[in-house]
């Protein structure tokens, strides 16, 4: 006589329970939801659904003091209001993800851009790619930390990476081969970036390939430069 399957959860009838499925990739299940402009709450909110790898490779927290009514949503009805929009990090990483019908492409640059670390580019889809540059003042200056991707990792652990500054990151990182951005901070003037990189230069010399801009980094050690880069943040927006 064949054996009938529980119910539910410690139903005493019937056999061991069918085991779950396992996860997909990139499954779309993470609800987060971004003011539109943190300094005017009241022009409200946007959402986005997304997977657990672009919450990671982005550092995705959602805005503060998000009111409860804008967090609650329905899987499905979400899905289906959703517009697709893609992140691209490089050539081979990328991650799909469903926003609010409302959000145009300035308005999706600018909610990025508040990511721990924010995509190289972004698509809607049936639209072309465009950098967070394109649409952001070019007045300003940067200096970023890219990881690069074209060398292997070294025999003690440590990966390599480039500190350095541009007016526009994805023009000048472009010239790199195969990157992936780690942080980028941006400045008022050139010489406020001028000023960072070379201090970023100086107080980690001790990683820094010999006249270059090249830094050789374990995790702890990449840690350290990245909590220096948010001081520096820090005091910008003060």
């Amino acid at each position: 006589m064949p054996i009938k399957r529980r119910r539910y959860s410690g139903d005493p009838r019937g056999g061991p329970p069918k085991p779950a499925p396992p996860r997909k990739p990139n499954k779309i299940e993470v609800y987060s939801v971004f003011w539109k402009d943190p300094e005017d709450r009241a022009k409200g909110t946007v959402w986005l659904y997304h997977s657990r790898e672009l919450k990671e490779a982005g550092g995705i927290r959602q805005d503060e003091e998000i009111p409860w009514r804008q967090t609650g949503h329905r899987p499905s009805l979400t899905k289906a209001r959703g517009r697709k929009w893609y992140a691209i990090y490089s050539d081979t990483e990328e991650y799909m993800y469903l926003a609010s019908p409302m959000a145009t492409k300035r308005l999706m640059a600018h909610i990025v851009s508040r990511w721990a670390t924010p995509p190289m580019r972004l698509r809607q889809e049936g639209g072309p790619a465009f950098t967070l540059h394109d649409l952001q003042d070019v007045t300003h200056s940067h200096v970023y930390l890219v990881q690069l991707l074209t060398f292997q990792k070294t025999a003690a652990g440590q990966h390599y990476y480039k500190i350095g500054k541009a007016k526009s990151i994805p023009r000048r990182i472009k010239q790199f081969g195969p990157c992936r951005l780690i942080k980028s901070i941006q400045l008022s003037t050139e010489q406020d970036s001028l000023r960072v990189e070379a201090e970023l230069h100086s107080k980690f010399s001790s990683l820094r390939r010999p006249d270059t801009e090249i830094f050789c980094m374990n995790e702890a050690e990449l840690e350290s430069v990245l909590a220096e880069c948010m001081l520096y943040e820090t005091l910008e927006q003060t």
